[in-house]
C-alpha cells in the first residue's frame, strides 16, 4: 500500500507529465492549468487519467467519454447493488457458473479462517483443516472479493517443496500454514492455474493466461440476446501471474478487438517517459504484429459471454474476462465495475445506450 508521501509524489509527477505533454507553445500556461482544474474538479478525471489519456492537449478530442468516477456512478445505477455479489464474490460466481454449466477454472475449495470448504454458498458451517488437504500440483490463490489482480499468488510443486511465481519457496507444511494464516483476514479461493493458448504465447512470449474482455449490454425490455458492445485483449509484457492493465502502469498491453472477426486492431502501451498511452502496432518484446492477429476460439468466446449474460441477466452491463487456453475457453470472472471505454473502442451512440439504462 502506498504511503501518503508516495501518493503525493506520484500525483506531482503525473501533473508535470500532463502539463509537459500539452506545452507546445500555442496554449498559454494559465489555460492549461484551467483545463486541468476543470477536468479534475468538474469532470472528475484523476491525475492518472489526465496524464494517461493526454487530456490537456487542446488540439486533441476527448479520448474517453467519461472519467472512471463518472463511469462507475453510471454502472452503479445500471447493475443493482443487491445482485453485484453474484459476480464480485468469486465463490458465488463459481457456484453460479458451475450450476449453469459455464466453463470456469476448477475450484479446489474456499479457504476461510484456516479451514477449507467445498463451497461456502450452500450454508456449510464446517470444513476440513489445511493439514487434511492435498495441495494440487499447480494452483492459484486469490481473495474471493479481490479485484485488479491484487494479492493473487500462484504455486507450483517442485522436488523440494513449493515455488511461488515471485520466487518464494516453501515446504508443503509451511505453504499450508501461510495460506491458512492469510485466510484469517480474507477468504481465499483456490483454483487450477490456466495457461495461454500457444498462439497467444507466441505473440507475447509469456505462458500465463492473457484474457479477452467482452462488454455485454442487455437493454430494458429486450428479449433478445445481450449485445456485445466492444472487446479488448490484454497481452503481457512481463512474466506475471495477472494481466491487469491499470492505465498502462502495469506495463502490459491493451489491444482493441474487432468484435465481428475476433482479430486485433492495435494496442496501447504506456510511455514511461511521458506517462501517456501510445498506440503500438507490434509487441515490443517479440516483434510480432498485433493488427490482424486472430484470437483462437473466437466464436466460442462470443457464445460463452452471451450465455453468461443470460445466466446473470439481473446485471445488464457486465465485462466478462475469458481465458483462451490450449483446450478452449474458460470464463474467469464478470465485472460490474468495468473501466470506461476509449472513444476508439466504442461509438458515442453505443455509450449513450449505456447511459440511457442509468436514467
Amino acid at each position: 500500500m502506498q504511503t501518503v508521501s508516495a501518493r503525493v509524489r506520484n500525483n506531482i509527477t503525473r501533473t508535470r507529465f500532463a502539463l509537459a505533454s500539452a506545452r507546445d507553445g500555442s496554449t498559454p500556461v494559465y489555460r492549461q492549468w484551467a483545463r486541468l482544474a476543470w477536468l479534475y474538479s468538474v469532470r472528475k478525471f484523476s491525475l492518472r487519467e489526465i496524464c494517461s489519456y493526454d487530456l490537456l492537449r487542446t488540439e486533441a478530442s476527448m479520448t474517453v467519454f467519461a472519467s472512471k468516477h463518472e463511469s462507475l456512478q453510471i454502472l452503479a445505477r445500471i447493475n443493482p447493488v443487491d445482485y453485484r455479489c453474484l459476480t464480485e464474490n468469486k465463490m458465488i460466481f463459481d457456484a453460479m457458473c458451475q450450476a449453469n454449466k459455464l466453463s470456469v477454472p476448477h475450484c479446489y475449495g474456499v479457504l476461510s479462517g484456516g479451514r477449507l470448504f467445498d463451497s461456502m454458498v450452500a450454508g456449510a458451517t464446517t470444513g476440513s483443516t489445511m493439514a487434511d488437504f492435498s495441495l494440487p500440483a499447480n494452483f492459484i490463490a486469490k481473495p474471493v472479493d479481490g479485484a485488479y489482480g491484487k494479492h493473487v499468488t500462484s504455486w507450483s510443486r517442485e522436488d523440494n517443496g513449493w515455488s511461488a511465481h515471485d520466487g518464494e519457496r516453501l515446504s508443503g507444511a509451511a505453504l499450508k500454514e501461510k495460506l491458512a494464516e492469510v485466510s484469517q483476514g480474507t477468504a481465499l479461493i483456490l483454483q487450477e492455474r490456466l495457461y495461454a493458448h500457444p498462439d497467444i504465447e507466441a505473440v507475447s512470449g509469456f505462458p500465463a493466461v492473457q484474457a479477452a474482455r467482452l462488454i455485454t449490454l442487455r437493454e430494458s425490455g429486450s428479449s433478445s440476446a445481450a449485445s456485445i458492445l466492444y472487446g479488448t485483449f490484454k497481452l503481457l509484457m512481463q512474466d506475471s501471474v495477472t494481466d491487469n492493465f491499470s492505465f498502462g502502469y502495469s506495463g502490459n498491453l491493451l489491444c482493441a478487438i474487432n468484435i465481428q472477426t475476433g482479430t486485433l486492431r492495435h494496442a496501447w502501451l504506456r510511455d514511461a517517459d511521458t506517462g501517456r498511452l501510445e498506440l503500438v502496432t507490434h509487441h515490443p518484446i517479440t516483434g510480432q504484429a498485433l493488427a490482424g492477429f486472430q484470437i483462437p476460439f473466437w466464436e466460442d468466446i462470443v457464445s460463452l459471454v452471451q450465455r453468461a449474460a443470460d445466466v446473470f441477466h439481473v446485471l445488464p452491463a457486465v465485462g466478462w474476462d475469458v481465458a483462451i487456453t490450449p483446450g478452449g475457453v474458460t470464463l474467469l470472472e464478470g465485472n460490474t465495475r468495468w473501466d470506461p471505454p476509449f472513444a476508439d473502442l466504442l461509438s458515442r451512440e453505443d455509450w449513450e445506450r449505456v447511459c440511457a439504462l442509468a436514467r
